[in-house]
């Protein structure tokens, strides 16, 4: 999987009105099926409601989704991986 747009290295994600990410991507991939996300917090602990989630979808060799729920603080370290 190759980020193309949305998260990169050291960003600051932006927050909605509750203090949340809603934070959009976009990539490129082999294969399809779900996109899901694990966050992990700077002690290396993962973040309760974001390990396993399904955040997007692959298809056709791109993927999309939406980082939801990342409350602010960090840093995070944020995967994706194609399921």
């Amino acid at each position: 999987m190759k980020i193309l747009t949305g998260l990169f290295e050291q960003m600051v994600i932006r927050r909605n009105a509750a203090g949340v990410s809603e934070q959009p991507f976009t990539g490129e991939c082999s294969g399809r099926g779900e996109v899901k996300v694990s966050v992990c917090g700077a002690d290396g602990g993962k973040i309760a409601g974001l390990a396993g989630k399904v955040c997007g979808r692959a298809s056709a060799g791109r993927f999309s989704g939406v980082l939801e729920g990342l409350k602010a603080g960090g840093p995070y370290r944020i995967r994706l991986c194609r399921q």
